[in-house]
């Protein structure tokens, strides 16, 4: 294969739209070499599936589980057993920046752990870049972020990149929805978005040297929980169509 792609989500919600395109070109357990049939799996919370689409293009898509741990173990392990093109973060997000609209997708550039750290008398929360013994350029962190690593020299990816709008990510444990919470989080970090996988899937990329990019559609503003002002169905509309116009760059 001249290219193989790895696309990560976390839920098979934002998944389910790209796996119905992607169905025709299911590469079955027998088709597949050794490691690959190994890892074919579907469980209650995790799905690792390959699909080949031309004799150039070979597609794994790997469904995580929700989180920094599910995401981080996940994705460590499987760029550990195979060499990839490109892995590709896809995904929803809550939005901090007014903006950008709900359905829009952006391409996420750097991203942190925005709730470890902390609780001190004074100030309140102090997040991990700002404790003593935290190194924050120490790898693969620069300045407290882990950013992107697409490949080099792809002129095509690149173009196709410079279209969306780029954001600054934090990724939670806890999800944004209080006041005190959205406006301690601007004031830290000044996010664009929050996710509850970004910086892991970066910080396993990055581990196991994988050229990696995010790219998220925003299904809600960060710290509104009324669940009736969300459109999931339109963000996961908008990934799925940038999700695969990109794979389509690759054939």
């Amino acid at each position: 294969m001249s290219n193989t792609l790895l696309i990560v989500y976390a839920t098979y919600l934002e998944a389910q739209p790209l796996l119905l395109l992607l169905q025709p070109f299911l590469e079955t357990s027998a088709e597949c070499d050794k490691n690959d049939s190994q890892l074919l799996l579907t469980t209650k919370d995790s799905t690792f599936l390959s699909f080949v689409l031309s004799s150039k293009l070979k597609v794994q898509l790997l469904i995580t589980g929700a989180g920094l741990t599910a995401t981080s173990c996940w994705v460590t392990k499987i760029t550990s057993l195979f060499n990839y093109s490109l892995a590709i973060n896809a995904g929803i997000a809550g939005c901090f920046d007014s903006k950008l609209s709900i359905g829009s997708v952006v391409y996420v550039t750097k991203d942190t752990i925005a709730d470890m750290g902390s609780e001190e008398p004074l100030i309140g929360f102090k997040p991990i870049s700002q404790m003593p013994f935290f190194n924050a350029n120490a790898f693969p962190y620069q300045q407290g972020y882990i950013y992107q690593n697409p490949p080099q020299h792809n002129t095509i990816l690149q173009t196709h990149l410079s279209q969306l709008p780029q954001a600054s990510g934090i990724t939670v444990n806890c999800v944004t929805g209080k006041k005190t919470t959205l406006r301690q989080r601007r004031q830290l970090f000044n996010p664009d978005i929050e996710t509850m996988e970004g910086a892991a899937f970066f910080y396993a990329c990055h581990l196991t040297q994988t050229p990696c990019i995010a790219i998220r559609a925003i299904s809600n503003r960060a710290g509104d929980r009324k669940y009736t002002n969300w459109d999931l169905p339109l963000a996961v509309e908008k990934l799925t169509h940038n999700i695969w116009s990109l794979i389509k760059l690759f054939q």
